[in-house]
């Protein structure tokens, strides 16, 4: 007898209907669960469906007309003009998606390859099921269209009137009907077209062309009297810094943030030590010269000792003292006499600031060389030079020469000024023979960031002499500034940096001075900060026209 689960013989005439139960047999293999295997009927439904009934069959539905325009009835309205020409029999809802479509929105469905979704949201067509696809980029594959395909029509949820959607929300209805009545867009269009041209009625040719060029006159002086403020309170060169500069800190910002950084900085001390001719040993690299002049007052200061430093000068020189637990001698007046006249027992360190920072004064080579054979051998002179590229009295390096004689003098320097690297905070300083354990205590644990290091290097090797010209440019300036204050009666001591120091006096002058150039848009720096209130700091111009409009806004100032 054969098994259960073989197919038993067909009986002739008999067809099996679709969706009869079927055994399991050896062609369809064994059946796990022993149950009989559902033959689908043709097609791609589960189960058949049933026929549609004939034209003219009882229940047959009925015909539908044409997609031909609707026959006008009685008290219909006609399709305004501006809405473009009758749509015919096309159905409302295409209209709100072609208008509503226009929207730049995300998921535009200009965007789309077809028409995926109906202005309901509703999917149709063959392509329904697909994902929206952009147009195929150049070169590149299909990529999926942002957003959903729709016109966004689920705001008008609150219009559907008998299936159809409401392209104009109710609330908005009353000003189009309005718009839209025979003849109201003419006459706003006549009435804001002649009625600009009315203006010029009766009047010749020569004064309506006054009339235009005295308007234009105006809006030129509108525009002439938009000036930006001019600052000139920082020390800071205020132009961009070179491309090469740029490039060079974004090549080093892809190449090594990954990594740590050259914590000796070797590379920009040989450029330096190349530069100015003396050891790489004796130059440490730092977080500017404000950092390494910290450091050294850190390092060399114990409590109770004292840091003389000429006055008014650079403000950092008293924190520094201060925060190393010493004490800060300021001396009245900038000389080699003021600052010997206050050396003492106590003193260990004397800051200059050269040239001086705010009066523009210098210590030429000969004055510093008397200086230091008068000082006592346990003082150590810190000679700042952050300005000493704006020097044309003598040459740039003049004062580094007295390092191979006095190794008790630290020479600091700066990117920050005319080279005008301030945002990267990178200077160095130099030292003489035998100062070099001293100088690896003033430079920073971890070392300079990287990107200041590619910068400063760059700049050396790029705009060194394009810094040079700016200084000389400047200094042609300054010395046309000195001449023009002079001649209108103002007082400034004779400046090697690119400030003046301009008296202003009052117990009030300076703050008074201030505010008369702020409102000529002029920015200076007061000198009250520094214990001065009858002086004011003003940055040298590094444009002819900024020196001009800087000798405009004093001549308004002194009127009042």
């Amino acid at each position: 007898m054969a098994p259960s689960w073989q197919t038993p013989a067909r009986r002739p005439g008999r067809l099996r209907a679709a969706g009869d139960a079927v055994p399991c047999d050896r062609a369809h293999g064994p059946h796990r669960q022993r149950r009989p295997v559902r033959r689908s009927s043709s097609g791609n439904g589960a189960d058949a469906l049933p026929g549609a009934a004939r034209a003219g069959q009882p229940g047959a539905p009925p015909r539908r007309r044409g997609g031909g325009a609707r026959a006008a009835r009685a008290g219909d309205r006609a399709q305004p003009a501006l809405l473009g020409s009758d749509p015919g029999g096309g159905a409302l809802a295409g209209l709100a998606r072609a208008v509503l479509g226009r929207r730049r929105l995300r998921g535009d469905p200009r965007r789309l390859r077809g028409d995926a979704r109906g202005p309901d949201g509703r999917a149709h067509g063959a392509q329904a099921h697909r994902p929206g696809l952009d147009p195929r980029a150049p070169g590149r594959r299909r990529r999926p269209a942002p957003g959903r395909a729709g016109p966004r029509l689920r705001g008008h949820r609150g219009d559907l009137r008998h299936g159809v959607r409401g392209v104009v929300p109710a609330r908005q209805r009353a000003g189009i009907v309005e718009l839209l009545r025979p003849g109201r867009l003419t006459r706003l269009a006549r009435k804001g077209l002649f009625g600009h041209y009315r203006q010029f009625a009766g009047m010749t040719e020569e004064e309506v062309n006054a009339g235009l060029r005295e308007e234009a006159a105006q809006r030129r002086a509108r525009e002439l009297a938009r000036l930006e403020p001019l600052d000139l309170s920082r020390t800071t060169w205020p132009d961009y810094p070179h491309p090469a500069i740029v490039n060079a800190i974004t090549f080093a910002a892809r190449r090594g943030l990954h990594r740590y950084l050259d914590r000796s900085s070797s590379e920009l001390r040989s450029e330096l030590a190349h530069r100015h001719r003396v050891a790489e040993a004796r130059i440490v690299v730092g977080d500017g010269a404000a950092q390494l002049l910290s450091a050294a007052a850190a390092a060399l200061l114990e409590p109770g000792d004292e840091l003389v430093t000429p006055w008014p000068s650079y403000p950092l020189y008293p924190t520094a003292a201060r925060r190393a637990r010493g004490q800060a001698v300021p001396v009245a007046g900038f000389g080699v006499a003021p600052v010997l006249t206050a050396v003492n027992d106590r003193t260990r360190l004397v800051a200059v600031c050269n040239p001086n920072d705010p009066t523009g004064e210098l210590l030429d080579v000969a004055a510093l060389r008397a200086l230091l054979e008068a000082l006592p051998e346990r003082v150590i002179v810190l000679l700042d030079e952050a300005l000493r590229d704006f020097v044309d009295a003598e040459e740039r390096d003049a004062a580094l020469a007295l390092l191979e004689d006095f190794p008790r003098l630290l020479v600091f320097r700066t990117f920050s000024k005319a080279w005008g690297l301030a945002g990267l905070r990178c200077g160095y300083a130099l030292g003489g023979p035998g100062a070099e354990p001293l100088l690896e205590q003033l430079a920073p644990a971890l070392g300079v960031n990287e990107l200041a290091q590619a910068g400063a290097l760059e700049a050396l090797r790029t705009v060194a002499g394009a810094v040079d010209r700016r200084a000389a440019a400047l200094a042609a300036r300054r010395t046309v500034l000195a001449g023009a204050l002079r001649e209108r009666g103002l007082t400034a001591p004779p400046s090697q940096a690119n400030v003046v120091w301009l008296a202003a006096p009052g117990p009030r002058g300076a703050a008074e001075l201030a505010a008369r150039l702020q409102r000529s848009g002029i920015l200076v720096q007061p000198g009250a900060g520094v214990g001065a209130p009858d002086h004011v700091r003003i940055t040298v111009p590094h444009r002819d026209e900024d020196l001009e409009r800087l000798l405009r806004a004093l001549d308004a100032a002194a009127v009042g």
